[in-house]
């Protein structure tokens, strides 16, 4: 192990480092480069340790012995496009924080007029669009993995098929709520009221 800063310690292991070193000592993924993409696909999906070990097993196999590099080349096509889509969604979000809020229609000048509701209309629109081209992009690699590989791609532990049919109604429902709970707070001041965790 090399030690860090003159302080005599090993460097501490994020869990994925620690699971394939687990793995290496029993003999399994003992390839550097290997365990070194396996880790990224990892960290960049936040695969769980489960998920982790079962993933380092299946491809150290000696049935992917032969096309292993394929193989983690398609998974790391997936993180790419599965980060590409994540941001669109941040940038939707942090869009819909202003855009959906109510007290906009009451703002004065351009803020509260029609025009402004025509611009947000058509960033919305916008947004939307990059959003299925990149669930498109990544509905493709995913049925890819799936077809050639027997994996679904999982993100946060989290189908991601499955995920992309429901994040962005998940998102706005979620808005909303943060919204009614900050309407709500000076009556909950005033009460002494503690609304349950949402």
């Amino acid at each position: 192990a090399v030690m860090m800063g003159g302080l005599g310690r090993d460097p501490e292991l994020s869990s994925s480092e620690e699971d394939l070193e687990s793995l290496t000592h029993k003999g399994i993924c003992t390839d550097k480069s290997v365990q070194e993409r396996l880790c990224s696909i990892w960290n960049r999906l936040h695969f769980l340790p489960a998920q982790q070990i079962d993933m380092a097993v299946k491809y150290s196999s000696e049935d992917f012995s032969g096309h292993l590099n394929t193989a983690l080349d398609a998974w790391e096509q997936a993180c790419a496009a599965i980060e590409k889509r994540e941001e669109v969604l941040v940038e939707l979000q942090s869009f819909e924080e202003a855009a959906s809020d109510p007290a906009r229609f009451f703002a004065r000048g351009h803020l509260g007029s029609s025009v402004a509701r025509l611009e947000e209309a058509k960033q919305r629109d916008k947004l939307h669009q990059a959003l299925d081209q990149r669930g498109q992009e990544v509905s493709q690699i995913i049925r890819k993995i799936f077809s050639q590989y027997g994996d679904q791609v999982s993100y946060n532990g989290r189908f991601y098929q499955e995920k992309m049919s429901y994040d962005r109604t998940e998102m706005l429902y979620w808005l909303q709520q943060e919204r009614r709970k900050e309407v709500l707070k000076p009556a909950i001041r005033t009460l002494h009221i503690e609304l349950p965790p949402i």
